[in-house]
């Protein structure tokens, strides 16, 4: 599948970002930083994102996608294997998003909206899993 330019762009400031953010912490990363690091200029960071903010919360959806699509498919016999399995899940994901989980855990609590999302996520997910 051919990706826009405007996609790869914006995937570029994610990745930057990403980066910057789970190494230097939300406080300490600017756009400035961002545009530096993917080598766009802050125009064209304005073009995609209002502001570091938006792309902050964009991160932290990635990781809830993921995480919403593994757990809907958690199999088991019982509860124990179930819970087992969505554990490993939600492992496996966060080991393969440990910048963004990172980034994620530096300034959760810099925005509760984006706290508590992630939280009924998880919540969800582990009532779905016992329920189910």
């Amino acid at each position: 599948m051919k990706v826009s330019r405007s996609e790869r762009t914006r995937l570029q400031i994610k990745e930057a970002a990403e980066e910057l953010f789970s190494r230097l912490g939300f406080e300490m990363t600017s756009v400035a930083n961002i545009c530096r690091t993917c080598g766009l200029s802050n125009g064209a960071f304005y073009r995609h994102y209002t502001g570091k903010e938006q792309v902050f919360k964009e991160i932290v959806q990635d990781i809830k996608t993921r995480f919403e699509s593994a757990s809907a498919s958690v199999m088991g016999n019982t509860i124990e294997e179930k819970l087992y399995n969505l554990y490993r899940k939600v492992f496996d994901i966060l080991w393969e998003s440990r910048r963004k989980f990172i980034a994620f855990h530096e300034a959760e609590y810099r925005f509760p909206d984006v706290e508590n999302s992630v939280d009924k996520t998880y919540k969800d997910a582990l009532l779905s899993t016992v329920i189910n």
